[in-house]
Formats: C-alpha cells, sequence, structure tokens
C-alpha cells in the first residue's frame, strides 16, 4: 500500500537550477497506514508535515523520525485563516533562508495534509505557487488541479482569485514553481 502524495518543486525565480523547497499533497494517514506514511514522508526526504485537519493520530511517531508535525487546523471547504497563513509564510520563509544562506544544501521537503487531501492542503499549495512562484490565482488552481484531481473547491477557489498576498503589501517573495 503506497501514500496517494502529489509532489509541487518550488524553483528559484532568478536561478531555476535551484529548488527553493518541494511541497507533497497528501490526505490524512490512517491507523492502517501510518507505518507506509512515516516511510513514505522518509523516502521523499520531508522534514515538516502540516496538518490542516483535526487531530486523527498521535505526532509521536513522526517526530521519533525526524519529522515537525505542525498542527494548523483549519474548517473544512474554507479558505485559510489569516493565523494559519501566517504560520505557512513563516515556515516557507524560514526554509528558504536555510537554504539560500547555505545552512541547508538540499531544499526542505514540506508535506501538507487535510483528511482527503482535496480542499485545505490543496490550497494552501495554490497560495504558496501565488507568493513564492509569482503565479495568477487562477493559474496556480489550474496547476494543481492538472496533478491532484477534484483539489480546491469553489469557496476556496473564489478566496484566492480574490487573494491579493503579501507581494500587495511589499512583503512577497520571489519563486517559481513546478508540478513534477
Amino acid at each position: 500500500m503506497d501514500v496517494n502524495c502529489t509532489l509541487i518543486e518550488c524553483k528559484d525565480r532568478k536561478d531555476v537550477s535551484r529548488t527553493l523547497f518541494n511541497l507533497l499533497i497528501l490526505d490524512a494517514p490512517s491507523p492502517s497506514n501510518f507505518p507506509t506514511y512515516i516511510k513514505a514522508l522518509q523516502r521523499r526526504h520531508v522534514r515538516h508535515l502540516v496538518r490542516v485537519c483535526g487531530l486523527t493520530y498521535d505526532a509521536t511517531q513522526l517526530e521519533k523520525n525526524g519529522i515537525d508535525v505542525h498542527s494548523w487546523p483549519f474548517d473544512d471547504g474554507a479558505a485559510p485563516p489569516k493565523s494559519v497563513l501566517e504560520n505557512w509564510f513563516q515556515l516557507l520563509d524560514k526554509e528558504k533562508e536555510r537554504l539560500l544562506s547555505g545552512a541547508s544544501t538540499q531544499p526542505a521537503s514540506i508535506a501538507i495534509h487535510c483528511v482527503a487531501g482535496l480542499g485545505r492542503a490543496p490550497i494552501l499549495v495554490a497560495v504558496a505557487l501565488v507568493e513564492y512562484g509569482g503565479m495568477e490565482p487562477l493559474d496556480a488552481i489550474t496547476l494543481v488541479r492538472e496533478k491532484r484531481r477534484g483539489a480546491i473547491n469553489q469557496t476556496q477557489m473564489q478566496w484566492l482569485a480574490k487573494y491579493k498576498g503579501r507581494s500587495a503589501a511589499g512583503g512577497g517573495s520571489s519563486g517559481g514553481c513546478t508540478v513534477m
């Protein structure tokens, strides 16, 4: 039994040969696939797992295997609240800085999951494509949906279509993102 995941690789806009970080969209682990889930994350060199749904498992085993778990739940079908976006951008900014400063030689792999991997996790990846990849919101949604069928509902799509981003306030970052 393998884990269903979608990889989105974010490249540095100034140097497309450099990957800033890898984002993996997943569904939530179940008790029956939890050991396989951990192995799949390790194979992909995941350093962070972002859980945007309610607690359904104990993160201790993940943390024992070197994977930091971040729990930022928000309502199913909804757009991410400001607090979740702030945490998400803080994590991405930290990992980007680690790579660009030379503190890390490999881009961080960050896994994001909700229950089915179709709403909350993909919308965070799409907003990262907008913020770090400089993509237009609807292009980011299209890109995510091409790789993850059924991802991002109408409410989330409308929110992202209106999203102004940090760059509108001078806080944006560079990076081009590619779906692998």
